[in-house]
């Protein structure tokens, strides 16, 4: 149960944080994509329809600066414990220790969750309540056309018989 629990904060949590997006070759943000054109656009994309301000691009970039890192950190952690619960599972570790690493797995998910939280409420603070309600229109509407080709891909796909 904590295991899906936490699968779905880290989802839900990650959506929305990639919606700033930091640095500009990894954009999996605010998405308007076409057939054609795969780019993904971040916060930094509609400076100008939001009217950023430079101090707040700036901080805006060393928040998700600071937040890389940190899930860098936190991605090198998982893979080392994951690495370690493979090993325990092929060596048929007691199931005592495999909770316990499973546990270990989860604490490192849900502080990535949570600094992600974070962060993104910094970047909220950044923005003003006009900006704020704009960024917010612009990501429903992202979301509203990744749904649809979403849809429409799931239309091509030939049936399974």
């Amino acid at each position: 149960m904590r295991k899906a629990i936490v699968l779905a904060t880290v989802l839900s949590l990650g959506f929305s944080l990639n919606c700033f997006a930091a640095k500009e070759p990894a954009k999996p943000a605010a998405v308007n994509q076409t057939k054609e054109s795969k780019e993904a656009k971040t916060i930094f994309s509609f400076k100008d329809e939001l009217s950023l301000s430079d101090k707040q691009i700036e901080s805006i970039k060393s928040l998700l600066a600071e937040l890389q890192s940190t899930m860098n950190e936190k991605a090198k952690s998982l893979n080392t414990l994951r690495q370690e619960l493979s090993a325990m599972l092929k060596d048929r570790d007691s199931l005592k220790v495999i909770k316990v690493k499973l546990e270990q797995i989860a604490d490192v998910q849900v502080d990535a969750s949570y600094i992600d939280v974070d962060i993104s409420r910094k970047v909220e603070d950044v923005l003003t309540s006009d900006q704020m309600k704009k960024w917010k229109d612009i990501q429903q509407k992202a979301r509203d056309e990744a749904m649809k080709e979403m849809q429409a891909l799931n239309k091509e796909a030939p049936k399974a018989k």
